[in-house]
């Protein structure tokens, strides 16, 4: 295939979108199929219009990372609340209707059902919850539950989450959902309504294990360390199956934007470093070595003499990922950098701290080389570089920015954030440099207030 024919491809796909959205669908009557009737249809002419829409967008792709999914989602919600209905209607059928006498029958893929959930996620939350409230009120099957459950979720806010853990005692004759479908409900709550995880954290333990499981496991799909306060509660107060989900799940997400959770979460995580259960144990290694847990480093290298050859490698794996280092695992070579390290740390609030105060430049960048080299205690490191950040040299100011990007350490979003604004062009392009390693997304000048929200609102859980 030639380069110009994907290129021709995706025009094509485009244009058809373009198409869709400016002309009026054909007549269901035209396009309705005689034999037999698609369930998704109903006996609405002008739902039916709207779902043959929708159902002629989905055939243009089967794929999730089509590089035309935004495109489609866009085709998805162009007639607004009309849509609403016609999606429901789709996720209930699990169908994609005919467009043509001649096209095959097709259940609704996953990659189809995704693009469908993310266009309930972009329209009118108050139309989406509306509509997922009438469909709650008559759900007696399976399939209506489920699709009310994600209307809800995709339209919801804090009060649609506590109300499903809340009242999943008193359910009465609704149907039971798999802890997948509440994954995926959960998941488009989340991503609409980030104080959903308060939430989560107070009312969990009120949910059925279906709903408490998929509350967990949606915090990994999403990875958003907004999520870590409800993981930590859920490992402080669960010593079973849900807290061994819940130490695999912090190894997705990460670390979190303030210092004294990712304290907490190690102190949850640390009696799991039992011996005698393997399993838990190397689990537990790695989820500390991505929280990059200090107390355990010691640990982790008299760990590299062990006969179990998974502790060993979860022990090294955990090192490895703490110090961002890929030393051998021979025991001494630990040892000495982490002893190295010890003797850094204690000297450098003597030895090193003057130099960021000095006039000569030249011994600012010195000590901001020698504490961006250390790799413990870095949120203390970074509260110890913030006053560079506020001096008048903008050089200084760029090379502070450089060295917390190299520490990489996530409490140091907001001492950056400020610098989104600085006069000096220099200044902002390397604070928004460390900013999008630290939160993983790309932040523009202009959102500099959105991004201290994102660090004080992660911090707090």
């Amino acid at each position: 295939m030639t380069n110009q024919e994907p290129r021709r491809a995706r025009i094509l796909a485009f244009a058809l979108l373009w198409a869709l959205a400016a002309t009026p669908a054909v007549r269901a009557q035209d396009e309705a199929p005689v034999d037999p009737p698609e369930a998704a249809l109903s006996a609405d002419p002008v739902r039916n219009q709207e779902i043959l829409r929708l159902a002629q967008i989905l055939r243009l792709s089967r794929r999730a990372d089509s590089p035309i999914r935004s495109e489609l989602v866009r085709g998805l919600v162009a007639n607004g609340g009309r849509s609403i209905e016609a999606l429901l209607d789709l996720l209930e059928s699990g169908r994609v209707p005919k467009v043509a006498p001649d096209d095959g029958r097709q259940v609704l893929s996953e990659a189809q059902r995704e693009l469908v959930l993310a266009a309930l996620g972009e329209l009118d939350p108050l139309l989406v919850r509306a509509a997922g409230e009438q469909r709650l009120s008559y759900a007696e099957t399976t399939a209506v539950y489920r699709t009310a459950v994600w209307a809800l979720c995709a339209g919801g806010n804090d009060e649609v989450l506590e109300r499903f853990l809340r009242r999943s005692s008193t359910r009465g004759d609704q149907p039971e959902l798999p802890h997948v479908d509440w994954r995926r409900g959960f998941q488009l709550l989340f991503t609409r309504t980030p104080g959903a995880f308060a939430i989560a954290e107070r009312f969990w333990r009120e949910g059925l294990s279906e709903q408490q499981r998929a509350l967990v496991e949606a915090c990994g799909e999403l990875r958003d360390p907004a999520c870590l306060a409800f993981l930590a509660s859920v490992l402080e107060f669960d010593r079973g199956d849900l807290a061994t989900l819940a130490v695999g799940q912090i190894v997705r997400v990460g670390r979190s934007y303030d210092p004294a959770l990712d304290e907490r979460l190690g102190a949850a995580i640390r009696p799991r470093l039992d011996l005698t259960r393997p399993n838990a144990c190397q689990a537990a290694l790695q989820a500390l070595g991505e929280l990059r847990d200090r107390t355990t480093l010691a640990l982790a290298t008299d760990l590299l003499h062990e006969e179990d050859a998974g502790i060993r490698q979860s022990a090294l794996w955990m090192l490895r990922r703490a110090s961002g280092l890929e030393l051998d695992g021979k025991p001494a070579t630990w040892k000495r950098w982490l002893d190295d390290q010890e003797r850094t740390f204690a000297t450098a609030e003597k030895r090193i701290l003057p130099n960021l105060a000095s006039k000569e430049l030249a011994r600012v960048v010195e000590g901001l080389r020698d504490l961006s080299a250390l790799r413990i205690e870095r949120a203390q490191i970074a509260r110890w570089i913030e006053p560079v950040l506020k001096r008048s040299e903008p050089g200084l100011r760029v090379q502070a920015c450089h060295a917390l990007l190299e520490l990489d350490e996530r409490s140091s979003v907001g001492m950056l954030q400020p610098l989104l604004e600085d006069r000096d062009a220099r200044v902002v392009a390397a604070a928004r440099t460390a900013l999008t390693k630290l939160t993983g997304r790309d932040v523009a000048a202009a959102e500099g207030t959105a991004v201290a929200k994102v660090g004080s609102t992660k911090s707090r859980g």
